[in-house]
């Protein structure tokens, strides 16, 4: 607009006001006469006329109430806005006028109730005039308090109680408070000068005989520390969305899962995991720390009984999750985290029943082998520990302990230094400590010594450092040097055989990619691996390492094999003789096949094969296994017959007694075996116990593996390797769809938060497409009407948290780049096509150029995703006008993002459509909190504030119109 016709409106406005106080107008003649000065349509703030009105009202010594009664007329019909009228009041300076600042105070008084936004342009400057209006305050506060003479003054104290009442009321007001907190941001500088103020006016009060002292200084010091808290009572339905829970079941089906998965997971790895749940379940410290330890010991007491699992799962309790409290401690930055840690154990303390049962079955005190490790890695001291280990001795003293009790804990605890003078000898000169490395190594392999070992270096993260080493001298072992001497000869095949079982045990045992990260180097066991280890899921070609055969190095060994020679003595590299061996193992099988050789042959020909190096008969194996995966049923009787021949125990010579055969002869065994149940052929009976193969359907066996693991609230091995398998089976989709469809029957709310946790948990076998499944299952709920009268409480809230959970876990997921997770991945055929889903200026609400680009967002498949399911619940939003079943589910969606992300939920709630919120705010007013709206926006950004300030606005003027209606 062109400043002369403003300034012509302006003297319009003056000359308007000034004609109706001269002929003492009502407020009703100002109204009429007002709208023909002013534009149709036009705000009265493009023309100053809050400044106009106020002008005149105050220009004597006493206030004229018959104009300041046309300005309040103009509010209510809002001709001017309350920003306009609290800018203009906050720059009133003539404070020795005292009745005009007592007017001022009345009005303001009688007006604040109302406060509210009608327009776009004045949402950009509310926030700051009420920052302005609080300032303006102090002043008169300061202005109106007790003169230094100390003589008292009537319209002084009335001053100062008003003010410090109009300043009680603003900070008491959810959104004139929520608008304080976006100004202080917006205007620092202002926000600096109040808190000077408030000290100033502090030490004023301290100095006076008020007796209203602490009244006053309670709301300075609110005033100071204007700062916005994360809250729980994020809508008006607290009493569904609060629930404290005894005991979580979450994490020990999540380590129980991790652990499973991948032994040899990073530290940090778990720790990054630990703390998403600590943030998304709002633990403390205390908590976390009492719950992991439990968790802990719920799984050792599971794999107690099974001798497979004892060695893992008491070396992560005993030897590595004292550095995950550690690494926890740390990170929390806690100034008392040793006092906290005390404080989990003695919250553990009360968990007496399952201590018990650990303590009397390994006769030893969990708690004192626990905090002993804290105590060695200095982080707790033995000061803080007596009291707990005392306390709990004197329980364990009087405990009964099974004939004979489980001594894993004790060996477990022995074995962490073993590890460490085998990583030093593995160290050594090969050359120098050949037979003494044959006599160690053949103690690991006897009994259950190598399960231990490996169980302490997966635990402490040194699992590939001992790989590296054994595969090192596996190298230098391969050669075959005959003028070294026949002993010199017979050790270094002995060393090379040894080292080639315990490579295959371990890949077989921990899978190739968690030993190999970077795909593995040039070595012979790791390119042998890579094109020959049978591997579940992994089918690998069984032509690819018969093009390396030489026929005439095949015809030779044959006849050597033949003839009953010792392989040992022969002049061929070891490498070299075990790819030839394949080659030598596929013409016997056609000889047999084409009945050139008879079963006899065969069987005398395989006996010679694995007569003195137990390395070949696996390499056979794993050719024979890799060749069944191409045949057909019909084929595969002769190979299978020639596999089970190699397992068959062969008595063992006097002269082999130095070579240590027998401890090799049961790990080829063992590893053959394992080869069979990986490739598990139709023909072949089952033996793991946690196969699917069943005449019943799959979500048959689903069903009472759900209910059994709810019912227990905890997962044992058996259960969850029969749902690892049953997700490889059927795939993701499948998997989360029929396990939210058995959550949904739930009823009672106590049932609903047991499987939420449960569920979070299980989808942790492979969380990243699980939580696509989920998220594309979500708009079949809002939509399908068939399946949407489900959408009730208590189970939309269930619902809504569980997929909360799901979206940060992976999150965290795709922000951890050294995450590793060897389940099958199943592809996700995402039916919407999200590219072009939305406006790309319109996806991220909050991307104006000034939002954090580091790189720490969320992308890839996952982030269209949500796109995708955000867009659907924003129509949800704009196609009901009152709540229902589907805006109920959207709105505890964003509550659940919000109570999850416990600060960082702008990561996910910047990708939220535009007109989603402000849809939802016009649908449910009375549901909504100016918690919620502050929660949903990063405020630490200008254009985060905006939109905050937009949707405080539109829900105060909401509420304003409810009011009135019911008025």
């Amino acid at each position: 607009m062109e400043p002369s016709k403003v300034t012509s409106k302006t003297s319009s406005l003056k000359s308007l006001v000034l004609k109706a106080w001269g002929e003492r107008w009502t407020e009703i003649q100002w109204g009429i006469s007002i709208k023909s000065v002013l534009p149709r349509g036009v705000s009265g703030d493009v023309y100053n006329l809050a400044d106009i009105i106020l002008s005149q009202a105050l220009v004597g010594s006493y206030p004229n109430e018959l104009v300041l009664s046309y300005l309040r007329h103009s509010l209510n019909c809002q001709l001017v806005s309350y920003a306009a009228i609290l800018q203009r009041i906050s720059k009133y300076d003539k404070f020795q006028k005292r009745s005009c600042v007592i007017i001022l105070l009345d009005f303001l008084e009688s007006t604040l109730h109302g406060i509210t936004c009608r327009g776009k342009p004045e949402e950009s400057v509310l926030a700051v005039a009420l920052l302005s209006l609080v300032d303006w305050l102090l002043t008169c506060v300061r202005s109106g308090h007790v003169p230094k003479d100390g003589t008292a003054n009537r319209l002084e104290d009335r001053i100062a109680n008003k003010s410090i009442q109009i300043l009680e009321y603003l900070l008491n007001n959810d959104f004139i408070f929520a608008m304080l907190y976006l100004a202080k941001h917006d205007d620092a500088e202002l926000y600096l000068v109040i808190v000077n103020k408030c000290q100033e006016i502090s030490q004023d009060v301290q100095n006076s005989m008020d007796t209203n002292i602490p009244h006053v200084h309670n709301i300075l010091i609110q005033l100071c520390n204007i700062d916005f808290k994360n809250s729980t009572k994020l809508t008006a339905m607290e009493s569904v969305t609060t629930y404290n829970e005894p005991i979580t079941y979450v994490l020990q089906p999540l380590l129980a899962i991790r652990v499973m998965l991948n032994p040899t997971t990073e530290t940090q790895v778990l720790v990054d995991k630990l703390k998403m749940i600590r943030q998304i379940k709002g633990y403390s410290n205390p908590r976390l720390y009492c719950e992991l330890i439990r968790a802990c010991l719920m799984c050792l007491r599971d794999s107690l009984s099974k001798e497979d699992h004892g060695p893992q799962w008491g070396a992560f309790t005993f030897i590595k999750l004292p550095h995950i409290i550690k690494h926890l401690c740390e990170d929390s930055k806690s100034f008392k985290a040793s006092e906290e840690v005390i404080e989990g154990f003695e919250m553990l303390l009360e968990m007496f029943p399952l201590l018990d049962f650990i303590d009397s079955h390994t006769a030893c005190s969990c708690i004192e082998l626990l905090l002993n490790e804290l105590v060695k890695l200095e982080f707790v001291t033995e000061n803080q520990c007596s009291s707990i280990i005392a306390r709990r001795a004197s329980v364990v003293s009087t405990l009964s302990s099974p004939n004979p009790p489980s001594n894993v804990l004790t060996i477990i605890m022995r074995t962490e230094p073993t590890l460490q003078r085998m990583l030093r000898t593995l160290d050594s000169d090969y050359s120098k400590i050949q037979e003494a490395l044959v006599s160690v190594l053949s103690q690991v392999l006897s009994g259950n010594s190598l399960e231990l070992i490996l169980a302490a270096a997966s635990v402490e993260g040194k699992l590939r450092m001992f790989v590296s080493k054994v595969i090192k001298f596996n190298e230098f072992s391969k050669q075959i040097n005959l003028q070294d001497g026949a002993k010199s000869v017979r050790t270094n095949a002995v060393l090379f055989d040894m080292t080639f079982l315990m490579l295959c045990f371990i890949t077989q045992k921990y899978g190739y990619q968690s030993i190999f990260l970077d795909g593995g180097n040039d070595t012979f066991f790791e390119k042998w691996c890579r094109q020959c280890m049978v591997e579940l899921g992994n089918p690998k070609s069984h032509e690819t390492i018969m093009g390396e055969c030489d026929p005439s190095k095949v015809t030779a060994l044959l006849t050597a094999i033949n003839d009953g020679e010792d392989l040992i003595n022969c002049d061929t590299s070891w490498d070299q003789i075990c790819i030839t061996i394949i080659g030598a193992t596929h013409d016997v099988l056609v000889a047999w096949e084409n009945s050139t050789l008879s079963s006899n042959d065969v069987k005398r020909i395989l006996d010679a094969m694995r007569s003195s190096m137990f390395c070949l008969p696996i390499c056979a194996a794993a050719w024979l296994c890799s060749y069944m995966q191409v045949l057909h049923q019909d084929a595969l009787l002769k190979p299978l017959n020639m596999v089970q021949q190699l397992l068959n125990v062969l008595p063992e010579p006097e002269e082999s007694q130095d070579n240590y055969s027998k401890c090799r002869q049961v790990l080829m065994c063992q590893i053959i075996r394992k080869m069979q149940q990986d490739l598990n052929p139709p023909t072949m009976p089952s033996k793991p116990s946690h196969s699917i193969i069943s005449k019943d359907s799959i979500l048959e066996q689903l069903i009472p593996i759900w209910e059994s693991i709810l019912e227990e609230g905890w997962l044992n091995v058996k259960n969850a390797q029969k749902l690892k398998t049953t997700l490889f089976t059927a795939g993701s989709d499948w998997f989360v769809n029929n396990l939210i469809k058995e959550m949904m029957k739930l009823q009672y709310r106590d049932e609903l938060e047991k499987a939420v946790d449960l569920l979070f948990a299980i989808f942790h076998f492979d969380i990243e497409f699980c939580t696509l499944a989920l998220l594309e299952l979500m708009p079949q709920y809002l939509f399908n009407p068939d399946i949407n009268v489900e959408l009730i409480e208590p189970q939309q809230t269930a619902l809504a948290k569980l997929c909360s959970y799901c979206i940060y876990a992976s999150v965290e997921l795709q922000q951890n780049s050294i995450v590793k997770n060897d389940v099958h991945k199943t592809p996700i055929n995402m039916d919407i096509d999200i590219d072009n889903s939305w406006p790309p200026n319109k996806i991220m609400r909050l991307d104006n150029g000034d939002c954090d680009s580091n790189g720490t967002g969320i992308n890839g498949i996952l982030l269209k995703a949500l796109v995708a399911l955000f867009r659907r619940i924003a129509v949800v939003a704009s196609r009901h006008e009152q709540l229902c079943r589907e805006t109920h589910f959207v709105l505890r969606l964003l509550e659940q993002l919000v109570m999850c992300g416990r600060g960082s939920s702008q990561i996910i709630l910047r990708h939220l459509p535009p007109t989603l919120l402000p849809n939802l705010i016009r649908c449910v007013p009375e549901l909504f909190t100016v918690d919620l709206i502050l929660n949903l926006y990063d405020l630490n950004w200008p254009s985060g504030r905006k939109a905050a300030t937009s949707d405080l606005c539109l829900l105060q003027k909401t509420r304003c119109s409810k009011n009135t209606e019911y008025l």
